[in-house]
């Protein structure tokens, strides 16, 4: 019934509406024309005289997600309605009206509505689209449409483009097979022919898209995709790929598509709303540093960006945070208390820290301590006893602070282990019912109890022992975010999740590296996306869990540390205190080349990033304050656009103060024999 009044009172709204003659607006900037047969569009990007054109598979407008009442998925192509409007509103806006289209095996859908809108927005470079209505038969329910499907692509092997994808840190993706490194060229080609290696969706949200929004970038113009943040819209890709799967099963031999590479929105029908709405902008000879720099400017009109230097007139022990070595001792806590092996007493803390200041000159430290506290988070308190109690967490604390590091712990607001011997059932949010609600055991407390449990602890803390920083695990909620933002010290964070909220108060995160899961199995090539836009109001790092951090002495570790002089990055070490005397070596190594440069950019804007050579294992980062770095991810020397060469695993640093710094990183093997 109420699909059925829906309907009604849509059929009054759109009575008399007639399709024109006229199919385009435009402005200076761009114009945006609609063809009368199926109601795709083309945007020209005139200063360019670049056409973006529609989808070159179907001539498909956009792909509607039906379901019958026995569940029967069924995709609609819109083109395919019985009658397509046209309405040119205004000179800035026009409207396209899809009705009842038909199934893939031809049968018309009477009842089905779809109303969608193009209008400039206020910066003349930039499209609005909107779904202002859609209207679904009550024999049918509808949850997700494409639109614009397939647009705005690169041509795989005819046009010479990238889709940037801030996934975490940040990926591009060519649309074209270039050398590359070992095995990665076959992953790539046959990634191409695969759909679930070419093909996929991402929200915004944990390891998804860490800010709202992607593109295309070309030879000649670039179009940037900039999406709302409250989950009604995700993005769809398809990398180099031409339907094959889904080809081959319709019609028992190869696909006939041109392999495409296409990022476009998926919009979430069960969350429509007047304000939500894509907006597509458009930029001549536009990058993916473009694209990062525009968002960047949208950031700061948003209020999400806070740089680190205002940060640090709050919390002024920010500053001791660059050029620091970001050093995780981890005792089992939190996944097991006094777990045996890895478990340390407040005692091997103190010989830690004595060793780092005295035989390693580590001018700034950030210390976090993975086994702290006596019991399962979220309660923690009281410190642990088997370690040393608080008399002597606090001595270990003290001789910390003597050195001037910053010191703190663990702490979890969300979780609450299966296997806790105190598990609290009242910590878990509740249904209207009264049945309790499970989650992941990491998110699994009510967020209501998020901050008060946090006041408590730190209470304590503060007063019993003197942290003068704060690592947290639980960054997700807008109230603990700004409860610990205030604190006036130093905060770090384990999460990935919507990084992009935290930055306004904390400032440091983890996980802002690539994810070796995605990399491994698509097509993915890394780009500091996330860093081009937040670098100089959020520290970031490998996160303490991804297999991008584990410790290597040969290629593994290379790449990370010039990746991390690269983006801008801290260098980060987890270790249980066994395995210390393995890291000493690479610290000592981090003191006399990261932990300096880090210094050097670390409140710096990350003005951009270049792909040097053609297998993009060189590559070049500047800062603000003029630091270039540029360093070489591969095995081989290659030559630099200025003729001179750069080593195998080599880095070349311009410094502020006009200074050089050259070297490579090398194999070492030590070998006895008898």
């Amino acid at each position: 019934m109420k699909n059925l009044l829906f309907y009604l009172l849509f059929l009054t709204v759109t009575t008399g509406y007639t399709q024109t003659d006229k199919t385009s607006i435009e402005n200076k900037s761009l114009k945006i024309e609609v063809n009368k047969e199926n109601g795709c569009f083309t945007v020209l990007e005139k200063k360019s005289d670049y056409l973006w054109k529609s989808d070159p598979w179907k001539n498909s407008a956009a792909q509607l997600k039906l379901y019958t009442a026995n569940k029967e998925e069924i995709l609609i192509d819109l083109s395919t309605s019985k009658s397509i409007s046209i309405n040119v509103v205004s000179k800035i806006k026009i409207e396209i009206l899809f009705k009842n289209p038909s199934t893939p095996k031809g049968k018309i859908i009477n009842g089905i509505e779809v109303l969608t809108s193009l209008s400039f927005g206020k910066v003349g470079s930039d499209v609005i689209a909107k779904i202002d209505n859609v209207v679904i038969p009550k024999d049918y329910k509808a949850n997700t449409l494409e639109y614009p499907l397939r647009s705005f692509y690169q041509k795989t092997e005819v046009e010479r483009g990238l889709a940037a994808i801030p996934y975490i840190q940040g990926v591009v993706v060519p649309s074209y097979i270039y050398p590359m490194r070992n095995s990665k060229f076959g992953v790539f080609d046959d990634s191409m022919y695969e759909e679930r290696k070419a093909v996929g969706e991402m929200g915004v949200e944990r390891h998804g898209i860490s800010m709202p929004w992607f593109g295309i970038e070309g030879e000649k113009s670039a179009a940037m995709t900039i999406i709302p943040e409250n989950g009604s819209v995700k993005m769809k890709y398809i990398l180099n790929y031409n339907n094959r799967d889904k080809y081959i099963a319709e019609y028992n031999k190869e696909s006939t598509y041109p392999r495409i590479l296409s990022v476009y929105p998926v919009w979430n029908l069960n969350k429509l709303s007047d304000k939500n709405f894509v907006t597509f902008h458009f930029m001549p000879n536009g990058t993916y540093v473009d694209m990062a720099k525009h968002y960047r400017k949208l950031a700061i009109e948003k209020g999400y960006f806070v740089s680190l230097k205002e940060k640090a007139k709050k919390a002024p022990r920010v500053n001791l945070m660059a050029g620091d070595i970001y050093l995780h001792l981890y005792g089992g806590y939190p996944h097991y208390v006094n777990f045996p092996g890895m478990a340390f007493t407040f005692n091997d803390v103190k010989e830690i820290v004595t060793d780092l200041h005295d035989n390693l000159n580590v001018e700034r430290l950030w210390l976090n301590l993975w086994g702290v506290w006596d019991k399962y988070p979220p309660h923690h308190w009281p410190p642990n006893k088997e370690a040393g109690g608080t008399k002597e967490l606090k001595n270990a604390v003290d001789l910390i602070k003597k050195y001037d590091y910053n010191v703190c712990c663990y702490t979890n607001w969300g979780c609450l282990l299966e296997h806790d011997p105190d598990y609290d059932y009242n910590l878990l949010a509740k249904n209207k019912d009264g049945s309790y609600i499970f989650k992941n055991r990491w998110a699994q407390t009510d967020p209501k109890r998020w901050v008060p449990t946090a006041m408590d602890v730190w209470t304590k803390a503060n007063d019993e022992v003197g942290f003068n920083a704060n690592y947290s695990d639980s960054g997700q909620d807008e109230e603990l975010r700004k409860y610990l933002g205030d604190l006036g010290i130093p905060v770090s964070q384990e999460r990935v999740g919507r990084t992009e909220l935290s930055v306004k108060y904390w400032h440091r995160t983890e996980g802002m590296a690539p994810l070796n899961q995605k990399k491994d199995t698509q097509p993915f090539v890394e780009a500091p996306l996330f860093n081009l836009v937040y670098h100089d109001a959020m520290m970031t790092t490998n996160r303490w869990q991804s297999p991008d951090n584990d410790y290597d002495l040969n290629g593994d570790y290379s790449v990370r540390s010039l990746r991390n002089m690269l983006y801008g990055n801290e260098v980060m070490y987890v270790v249980p205190p066994y395995e210390y005397p393995g890291i000493r070596p690479m610290i000592k190594q981090a003191v006399k080349l990261m932990a300096p440069l880090h210094k050097e950019t670390a409140f710096e804007e990350l003005l951009s990033h270049k792909y040097l050579s053609v297998d993009k294992m060189v590559q070049r980062s500047t800062f603000a304050n003029g630091t270039i770095v540029t360093v070489n991810m591969g095995l081989v020397d290659q030559k630099l656009p200025n003729g001179k060469y750069i080593s195998g695993y080599g880095f070349l640093i311009n410094h502020s103060n006009g200074k050089t710094t050259e070297g490579s990183f090398k194999v070492v093997m030590d070998m006895t024999t008898k």
